[in-house]
């Protein structure tokens, strides 16, 4: 009997170690399935806050480079705007040779007596002035004829290379057919219609 009572203490002690193994086993599991719930929530956090830190990166990228092209924007069209404004300016200088040129060559003198011909015919006032520059004073019989009555002074202030500016206080008029008013109004033309903006 002492053999059965062994074999049953042994038993016994078998069954509960067997279950003893079954519950270690079990705790086992259970903590390594904590320890990876644990680890996968801290690895969908770090992933969530890596997410976001490369999201605001991307941002902060997104907002330097439209920084850096409005910048690099501003800095052409500033650019383009002094080019056009050295281009405007050679071209307006050269037709103010041009027109200098033109102010002493010999079709000046007919271009001018038709002027005031047209100017004498559109404004037939009597006390009409008609202004002119110095170096037209050369002109002023013809003139005269194209305009008869009319006073003619100069006017060096205003009429730089040329053309003439009929005046009539009486009767408020003041035609400005001088070269240089020619020149002001192509180049307020040009800024209008060209297309040259930027």
């Amino acid at each position: 009997m002492a053999q059965a009572s062994d074999d049953k203490v042994f038993q016994f002690e078998e069954a509960i170690m067997a279950k003893a193994a079954r519950q270690q086993q079990e705790i086992l599991d259970e903590v390594k399935k904590i320890k990876h719930q644990e680890l996968e929530a801290e690895e969908n956090k770090l992933l969530g806050e890596l997410y976001t830190k490369i999201q605001q990166q991307m941002k902060d990228m997104k907002t330097q480079n439209t920084k850096k092209i409005s910048q690099e924007t501003t800095a052409l069209r500033k650019q383009m705007y002094l080019q056009r404004e050295q281009y405007l300016k050679e071209i307006f200088a050269n037709a103010r040779m041009k027109l200098i040129e033109f102010s002493k060559s010999a079709e000046y003198e007919t271009y001018l007596v038709n002027k005031v011909s047209k100017l004498a015919e559109a404004y037939p006032f009597p006390k009409n002035q008609l202004r002119i520059n110095t170096k037209d004073l050369p002109l002023k019989n013809a003139l005269e004829k194209a305009c008869p009555g009319a006073d003619i002074v100069t006017d060096d202030e205003n009429i730089l290379i040329g053309g003439v500016i009929l005046f009539n206080a009486v009767h408020s008029v003041e035609e400005d057919c001088s070269l240089d008013a020619a020149l002001r109004q192509q180049k307020d033309w040009f800024y209008k219609n060209s297309g040259f903006h930027f």
